[in-house]
């Protein structure tokens, strides 16, 4: 249950269509069925105060693109936004996102 809680803002700003600015990299889902390593389409924003809501996060201009970055924030008590970019180029609307720890 924990572990899904905290899903819910990533959930929220995947969601929430509307991001201020472009990711560098966008994933394109294509008609066959993939499994695509998603850090390199990664930005994520370090939530400091810890009480951002989706809308001051995704206006946020601290984002910072992952796709260059080692794969470790450290350690911190300070909450984590992330977001990606999708280009659905398929006829599919139902797509699902496995995150594996």
């Amino acid at each position: 249950m924990n572990r899904i809680l905290k899903l819910i803002p990533l959930l929220l700003i995947i969601l929430s269509g509307s991001l201020s600015a472009k990711p560098l990299h966008e994933l394109t889902l294509m008609d066959e069925r993939q499994v695509t390593e998603l850090w390199s389409y990664l930005e994520t924003l370090e939530d400091v105060s810890g009480s951002l809501s989706v809308e001051a996060a995704s206006d946020n201009q601290r984002w910072r693109n992952m796709a260059n970055s080692t794969r470790s924030l450290g350690f911190t008590k300070n909450p984590h936004w992330f977001r990606f970019s999708v280009i659905n180029n398929t006829g599919v609307t139902n797509w699902e996102l496995h995150i594996d720890h």
